[in-house]
């Protein structure tokens, strides 16, 4: 007796189940393509800033410049840490 019931509420789980189950990210509002249109931008920018720094760093001629290079790659980069964080709340 007591494993028919067992039987029956693992039964009604198993079928109730998908019910449950999350729904996928289009049907929750999440339009996938403007997030990958975000996602790529904000690597387009890492990616300038980044060019930005080696051509800094090549065109340095002191130790001073590098410093100058280094400093100013540390604002830029910041920026847009805090950006990031900004959209993703």
């Amino acid at each position: 007796m007591k494993s028919v019931i067992l039987l029956a509420v693992l039964s009604l789980f198993v079928i109730s189940f998908p019910v449950f189950a999350e729904e996928p990210a289009e049907q929750k509002g999440i339009d996938i393509e403007k997030k990958k249109e975000d996602v790529v931008s904000r690597i387009d920018k890492r990616i300038g800033i980044l060019q930005e720094l080696k051509k800094c760093i090549t065109d340095a001629a002191t130790k001073e410049d590098l410093k100058k290079c280094r400093e100013s790659f540390k604002e830029e980069k910041s920026g847009i840490w805090k950006e990031m964080k900004r959209k993703t709340k």
